[in-house]
């Protein structure tokens, strides 16, 4: 297992001090990143009704133009590769029971849910004048079904919605490696131990990349039956101690969406099938849906490995549409990703750009009380 500086200490170290903040140049080296000048990336904690933390990111100082939604089992941190290259105004949410967020005491973590504390944390930004909406609202996995709810039944709120590798029709059986490696031990003896099963559910990611995010997604157990482990952050009660939410129909929540969608789906990926673009397709005709190629994954960076230019469009680097074609003029297709519109260009490398049709927990285990403290906004 690699270690950010081989002289500091390792994590399983009496001296080592996690600092969410510290690795942002790693990222960077690993990806050829330049940091963004003056960069600004804080901790947010918006209070919902029943006084749970919505914890988020906030990038920047200006009020925020982009807001993305992590999958199950992971955090805010998932972006910030992204968010790096981009070098936009956004804010990164930790969804219920995950990340620094307050858990459910009911164990509902479904998408309705979901997107009942994602809007009212948008609400509370809008008021305080931090969130510049409507807002491009990005969503991966579970977080793309919140998403998806959230544009449905706000479209005051969003201008235009991207789903990264999900749509109602995911079930166990498509979703069995992510639901494998979740339903993995909770508590590990050592980091070691936590970083190997990482490594052995995602061989595409590099060593650094699952080092940082297990650092971003768990944590040293400090005292009790326990102490010394490392044990996952997210809230996994639900698997086992509570009964499921109500079901509802998601899929009535596509349809309802008015705001460009834009789906981005992954080449190998069995999450989405054929028959779930197409029933995305019938209840959303004017969507795009790109497909990334096999190179490219999804597991906890969406777009990695692709080359993210400037601060208004993600190039997916050979990426093919439903609809467009995959070559021109003797060229691979290369679609710009506009996260703006949710539309797609093509552009043929090496020549001129073409455009296709566009659409119009309580706190974690271990926290200190003054710790979860600073995660709550001023009054």
């Amino acid at each position: 297992m690699p270690a950010a500086n081989d002289s500091a200490p390792g994590p399983d170290d009496d001296g080592f001090v996690y600092d969410e903040f510290a690795y942002f140049d790693e990222n960077c080296s690993e990806y050829g990143i330049e940091r963004p000048a003056g960069l600004v990336v804080a901790r947010r904690g918006f209070v919902l009704n029943d006084g749970r933390i919505l914890s988020s990111l906030r990038w920047g100082t200006a009020p925020c133009e982009l807001v993305l939604l992590h999958g199950g089992a992971q955090n805010s941190h998932t972006w910030d590769t992204v968010l790096l290259a981009l070098d936009r105004q956004a804010l990164a949410i930790d969804l219920p029971g995950h990340g620094y967020s307050d858990r459910r005491p009911d164990g509902w973590y479904d998408p309705p849910h979901n997107a009942d504390a994602v809007i009212a944390a948008l609400d509370e930004a809008v008021a305080e004048g931090s969130l510049a909406a409507p807002v491009v609202l990005v969503g991966m996995s579970l977080g793309g079904l919140t998403a998806t709810a959230v544009a449905a039944r706000r479209p005051d709120l969003i201008r235009s919605l991207v789903v990264v590798d999900v749509t109602p029709g995911v079930n166990a059986d498509k979703a069995k490696a992510i639901h494998d490696f979740i339903a993995g031990p909770q508590h590990f003896p050592s980091f070691t131990e936590i970083f190997d099963r990482t490594v052995e559910f995602n061989p595409t990611r590099t060593a650094a990349s699952l080092r940082r995010g297990i650092l971003h997604n768990a944590h040293r157990v400090a005292d009790g039956p326990d102490a010394g482990s490392w044990e996952w952050n997210y809230d996994r009660r639900s698997m086992t101690e509570y009964e499921m939410p109500p079901m509802v129909d998601l899929w009535e929540d596509v349809g309802a969406v008015r705001c460009p969608y834009l789906l981005v789906r992954g080449g190998v990926s069995p999450v989405v099938d054929d028959d779930d673009v197409a029933e995305l397709l019938r209840r959303q005709p004017a969507a795009t849906v790109v497909v990334v190629p096999d190179e490219v994954t999804f597991s906890s960076s969406p777009v990695t490995r692709s080359r993210m230019t400037n601060g208004t469009t993600i190039t997916v680097a050979r990426a093919t549409t439903i609809s467009g074609p995959r070559r021109r003029g003797g060229g691979v297709a290369r679609p710009r990703v506009d996260v703006d519109n949710g539309i797609m260009q093509w552009q043929a490398v090496g020549r001129t750009a073409r455009r296709s049709p566009t659409s119009p927990r309580r706190g974690r285990p271990g926290r200190s009380p003054a710790a979860r403290r600073s995660l709550r906004p001023p009054r």
